[in-house]
């Protein structure tokens, strides 16, 4: 899997919060779920945000493409009403 990772660093009421983007790219070689999705190849980013404690990661909240990359695998299909 090739990732590639974009940092902001900021200070949100004197507590550290770290917020990354992040592109990753992955070569299928399983199934999901019901699907044969081997051999398909994925990119997707997600916006990923860590809060820091004592110099360790207290929480981390993660939102990614999961609509983008069931469509990108041909698990899913999207139709636009009147077309």
């Amino acid at each position: 899997m090739k990732t590639n990772f974009r940092f902001i660093i900021a200070f949100l009421c004197a507590v550290l919060i770290l917020f990354t983007i992040i592109t990753e790219q992955a070569f299928m070689q399983s199934r999901l779920g019901l699907f044969d999705v081997r051999g398909k190849t994925v990119e997707w980013e997600a916006m990923v945000m860590f809060r820091f404690k004592d110099g360790k990661i207290a929480e981390e909240w993660v939102s990614a493409d999961e609509l983008g990359k069931l469509m990108q695998i041909g698990t899913l299909e999207l139709s636009v009403k009147g077309q």
